[in-house]
């Protein structure tokens, strides 16, 4: 295999560099959204409401789905990425919710 040319070289790492500023974007972003997932469920423990809501979960598949169609991408494979960052949420969520005795048992999948 013949080496490439500084021009392509350089071109790759420049595609490198832009990757891993996106990989940042996700996980910042994966990290935002655990935090927020874990502060709706103590507030919906705190007023006695369901931890889990598989309508709004629903929802939340649903736009993944359509945002995936109008950007050109797999719907499927969208939402199989959505469905492994709910389930992610919820078991880092359960992880600190804290250890009320009167509180149902906290069921994730």
């Amino acid at each position: 295999m013949t080496r490439p040319s500084p021009s392509v070289e350089a071109s790759v790492r420049s595609l490198r560099e832009r990757i891993a500023f996106v990989d940042h974007l996700l996980l910042e972003g994966y990290a935002a959204r655990l935090r927020l997932v874990e502060e709706l469920w103590l507030v919906k423990r705190r007023h006695g409401l369901p931890l889990e809501d598989p309508n709004q979960e629903a929802t939340v598949l649903a736009r993944a789905r359509a945002w995936a169609t109008a950007h050109g991408l797999s719907a499927v494979e969208v939402e199989r990425f959505q469905r492994w960052v709910i389930a992610a949420s919820k078991r880092s969520a359960a992880a600190v919710l804290p250890p009320w005795e009167d509180a149902p048992p906290v069921a994730v999948a």
